[in-house]
């Protein structure tokens, strides 16, 4: 596993880790809701994510008529109408 696989790893599992936290902060447990928001964002804080980068992990691809994206790796992409113009 290379360093990048690695920290990409890392961050997935730190991700769901304050996805869980965030569910468990709407506990009806006052202390149980309170320290789980409180886990959360510091977690977010020391890795330097937003709402937003945890909300957009949930996407796994996004795809058009004429381009494929996958997370991660924008380098990646791939034209699909040259692929189909290919095949005929």
């Amino acid at each position: 596993m290379t360093d990048k696989q690695h920290n990409e790893s890392k961050l997935e599992r730190v991700i769901r880790k304050i996805k869980r936290c965030s569910a468990l902060s709407k506990s009806s447990n006052e202390n149980e809701a309170a320290t789980a928001m409180r886990q959360a964002q510091s977690l977010m804080r020391e890795y330097r994510l937003t709402e937003l980068d945890v909300q957009l992990s949930d996407i796994g691809e996004a795809e058009s008529a004429s381009v494929r994206v996958t997370p991660g790796s924008p380098d990646r992409a791939v034209r699909l109408r040259d692929s189909a113009d290919k095949a005929h």
